[in-house]
């Protein structure tokens, strides 16, 4: 019997092994798709940090408006591993614009805050962190809140206060990025005790004598959740304008897949 040539065999070899890495990206690709009823896209999104997985990017296909961003997920851990962290990070050109910190609970997706400057995009990184948790089957919920235009941009998805924890205060959102919010409370004695100078000032809020005209009432020191889940994606859905791509490439789609349902990746055992 004759033999195959020694580079003939080898690169059999190697055709075969790379062929065999493309079937379970390929099947794992197809299974995710159908499990989030929604699309891939093979997009090149550059990596912030080791610690990071990019997950998607929003703007238009093929489109350089300027306005695109991208999307990453860093998971951690609390110290003993307790608490299940993750952080959306958004970066354009990869240099931060903002995140959200959130926290994976039972069958929610908690979100602890927003973290950015400006008032515009809030509501997108507010429907983006609700396009996840649909995507993930949890529900969203968020921890504590109180900043004033967090509150906001959660309330225009439909999120309202449902315990009597929370304190109504009139909120003026500024016209500009960096525009001063202004604050006004019946209980002014309430409110100046929270939020102190140091937090108005590095928040760039005042707080008014009267209250101004055309303002939006906002619930402090509370959680807030949904109160119609429905309208809620709706609202997430129209805020996107089908403008936000899930990233097709293997290990974020892994990634969503470890998450879904509330579940945590073995592989994610670092600490914060």
């Amino acid at each position: 019997m004759r033999v195959a040539p020694t580079r003939w065999r080898k690169g059999f070899v190697v055709v075969a092994a790379w062929a065999a890495t493309l079937v379970p990206c390929v099947q794992f690709h197809v299974r995710s798709a159908c499990i989030a009823c929604r699309p891939v896209w093979e997009l090149r999104i550059p990596k912030l940090d080791r610690r990071t997985i990019a997950i998607g990017r929003f703007g238009e296909l093929g489109a350089n408006s300027g306005d695109e961003f991208d999307v990453h997920l860093r998971l951690s851990t609390d110290q003993g591993g307790r608490r299940r962290l993750l952080q959306l990070l958004f970066a354009r050109q990869k240099r931060s614009i903002g995140f959200v910190p959130i926290e994976l609970g039972d069958r929610v997706l908690l979100l602890r805050g927003i973290s950015m400057k400006g008032y515009v995009e809030k509501p997108l990184f507010v429907a983006i962190w609700l396009e996840l948790c649909f995507l993930l089957g949890l529900a969203p919920r968020t921890a504590r809140i109180d900043k004033p235009l967090v509150a906001l941009a959660l309330q225009r998805f439909g999120f309202a206060c449902l315990s009597s924890k929370g304190h109504p205060i009139e909120v003026l959102a500024p016209a500009t990025e960096d525009g001063t919010v202004i604050l006004w409370s019946e209980n002014r004695l309430w409110l100046q005790s929270f939020f102190s100078k140091r937090c108005l000032k590095h928040q760039n809020m005042l707080i008014a004598q009267e209250c101004p005209a055309k303002t939006q009432t906002a619930y402090l020191g509370t959680d807030l959740a949904p109160v119609d889940l429905d309208a809620t994606r709706e609202a997430a859905a129209a805020e996107l304008g089908g403008r936000f791509h899930i990233c097709g490439e293997c290990s974020s789609l892994q990634l969503l897949e470890d998450l879904r349902g509330g579940n945590w990746p073995s592989w994610a055992t670092w600490k914060s």
